[in-house]
């Protein structure tokens, strides 16, 4: 029987922290028509760092965009970002975050 490969193995992981990066180059050369500064870091729902340990690791943040980058876009992916926040935070903290789908399919990204 053939062992399944490791979920941080995925190719999919390889490319949301490429995207991860071009939007963060994007940022940074915007970075003095903003008043604030931007940090981009990928997470993913099955392999590590994963999605909740870095909701929490930047829960001080003022503000933060969760981007959803699945290559399939549909509720069960957003709905796992919505349930976390809903079971770690208060309606005050969760007014900050805001979830965006659909950025995979962004053909600069």
């Amino acid at each position: 029987m053939a062992r399944r490969k490791k979920s941080s193995c995925s190719p999919h992981n390889r490319i949301t922290r490429e995207q991860a990066g071009l939007l963060q180059s994007c940022l940074d050369g915007m970075a003095g028509a903003f008043a604030c500064s931007f940090t981009v870091q990928a997470a993913c729902s099955v392999s590590d760092p994963a999605v909740g340990a870095v909701i929490d690791e930047t829960a001080g943040y003022d503000a933060r965009i969760i981007i959803s980058m699945s290559p399939v876009d549909h509720d069960l992916t957003c709905g796992q970002l919505f349930r976390h926040l809903a079971e770690t935070r208060y309606p005050d903290q969760r007014a900050r975050v805001k979830v965006l789908s659909r950025f995979r399919s962004d053909p600069e990204l």
